[in-house]
């Protein structure tokens, strides 16, 4: 079995240090590449063609939806995972009621 190739963009050190190590716990999950800001992301994406890219909605230079927007049209075979820090709570869909 290959393992699952994944780049990493998260723009704080501890933050991306903590999730690339949550990852590689993973049996079949390699870490190939990180990245600290949008464009780096493009370029290690580029370099390293993984098989997912998990991408922080806030990074400098390019934000993460833009980041998703460039690299879905030309890394058809990237599947994207973007991560939000967002501490609104409320889900529109839910129909979940206390």
């Amino acid at each position: 079995m290959t393992a699952i190739r994944v780049v990493l963009a998260e723009a704080h050190d501890l933050v991306r240090a903590g999730i690339s190590a949550l990852l590689q716990q993973f049996a079949g999950v390699e870490v190939v590449a990180e990245a600290a800001s949008g464009h780096e992301t493009l370029c290690q994406v580029k370099s390293y063609l993984p098989d997912v890219a998990v991408i922080d909605e806030r990074l400098p230079e390019l934000n993460g939806l833009d980041v998703t927007a460039r690299v879905v049209p030309r890394f058809p075979s990237v599947h994207v995972l973007l991560l939000s820090g967002s501490a609104d709570n409320a889900c529109p869909l839910s129909t979940h009621t206390e």
